[in-house]
């Protein structure tokens, strides 16, 4: 008796039974495929979404069209010798053509220099109404520079100031210092003729109150064929020229010098 109880207990309850398709509808719901109740949105297909979607998506998993399959890219051993080779070969080409670059620079630097000093010392002249000096010198950068230096010789510098008491020489206490230029280097050299070995100096009206002209050579160890030529005029006006076309044949302008 007792386990037959038990076997009964046990025992799931049947389960509910399904109207079948012949039967009524259900009341308050909607009848779904082989009579199962549709409940709205649940456990149904909606359009596009899930099951509508292929197996298979596009360019998941598969070769993009148009892009390769290729290895890294880069520089073999022998690309990189042969592009170094050949950069050597260029460059070896080019480093005498710069070195020219930079000397004929360093000349026409200088020359400019020298030349905008001439002009500079013809100008304050004028505007000044007393003279004005340009000379070398050997200490232009000193507390107190002083004219000299090596004859002939404009490489190591030269100051312009104004002469209130008309003996040429600079004095320190009386005389009003106009300008300074340094030393020249890079390997130019600047000489002059005798008109211009000590000083430079114009007449009240801008005119040259020299002898001769005064000329200034301005070289460096190519020698004269790449070197200019500064000539003062009469009228005052400098101008400069290369050195080939003014007729020298070195680095050391003529007393007679011309353009």
């Amino acid at each position: 008796m007792d386990l037959e109880k038990a076997r009964k207990i046990q025992a799931p309850a049947p389960p509910p039974a399904v109207p079948s398709p012949s039967s009524g509808p259900v009341r308050g719901r909607k009848r779904g495929v082989a009579g199962i109740p549709k409940i709205p949105f649940v456990g149904q297909k909606w359009p596009f979404v899930h099951c509508n979607i292929p197996f298979v998506c596009p360019f998941v998993g598969q070769t993009l069209p148009l892009v390769g399959r290729r290895r890294a890219a880069g520089f073999s051993l022998y690309e990189l010798m042969v592009t170094l080779a050949v950069g050597a070969i260029l460059l070896a080409l080019a480093a005498p053509n710069l070195s020219d670059f930079v000397k004929n620079n360093r000349i026409t630097t200088t020359t400019n220099d020298l030349l905008a000093a001439i002009r500079l010392t013809r100008s304050e002249t004028l505007k000044r109404g007393n003279p004005v000096i340009l000379c070398r010198s050997g200490n232009p950068t000193a507390a107190t520079p002083t004219c000299g230096g090596t004859a002939k010789t404009y490489t190591s510098g030269w100051i312009i100031y104004e002469n209130l008491n008309s003996d040429l020489a600079y004095n320190a206490g009386t005389d009003v210092l106009v300008s300074v230029h340094p030393a020249v280097g890079g390997g130019v050299e600047i000489t002059s003729n005798s008109w211009g070995n000590n000083y430079l100096h114009f007449a009240a009206d801008g005119t040259l109150d020299e002898g001769g002209l005064p000329a200034y050579a301005v070289c460096d160890d190519r020698g004269e064929a790449y070197g200019r030529i500064i000539v003062v005029a009469l009228t005052g006006r400098a101008r400069a020229f290369p050195t080939t076309t003014t007729g020298a044949t070195t680095c050391t302008p003529g007393d007679n010098q011309s353009p």
